[in-house]
């Protein structure tokens, strides 16, 4: 949950990209980014803390990957980044980059991208992201009020009497 969600402001295409960042911090960590035992213990969390480095707590991230996920989670939109996009295009060079300088080819050793479990809860995590937003502008706005509501009479049909031999 973003921010901007936490004290009800207008949500945007910038709110799923938040959410998207605290996924990417924890496939990044297996930590969540934003953490506490009640809800206003993660809502304060998410309006007044930053989360603790995805680099120090995860040394073989790429700081690039790092940076992303930081530009991600910014608290503030406009800091953010603005369309997915952007963000798409960031992590489509890190993994151009990544294979042609080498980085991820020791012996034993696979880039986050390459894990397929990663991979599996990236795309479900995405495809949960894509139902909600979807959902969210299909009905946004277009709640239907009620004015009046009819009730009308239960009527039960009369106990019948059967006679017993």
């Amino acid at each position: 949950m973003s921010p901007e969600q936490v004290n009800g402001k207008e949500l945007d295409e910038r709110t799923d990209l938040f959410s998207f960042g605290a996924v990417l911090y924890q496939m990044s960590t297996s930590r969540q980014a934003f953490a506490g035992n009640t809800s206003g213990a993660i809502f304060d969390a998410i309006l007044n803390r930053t989360p603790t480095s995805a680099g120090r707590v995860n040394p073989d991230l790429p700081a690039q990957l790092e940076r992303f996920i930081n530009k991600a989670l910014e608290k503030d939109p406009a800091m953010r980044y603005q369309h997915a996009s952007e963000l798409r295009a960031d992590l489509q060079r890190l993994k151009r980059d990544s294979s042609s300088t080498g980085i991820g080819t020791a012996a034993g050793y696979r880039p986050w991208w390459q894990n397929r479990t990663t991979l599996m809860f990236a795309g479900i995590s995405m495809a949960a992201l894509l139902a909600v937003a979807t959902w969210f502008a299909a009905f946004r706005g277009k709640a239907e009020t009620i004015d009046s509501i009819a009730v009308l009479p239960l009527s039960m049909p009369a106990p019948t009497q059967t006679a017993i031999t």
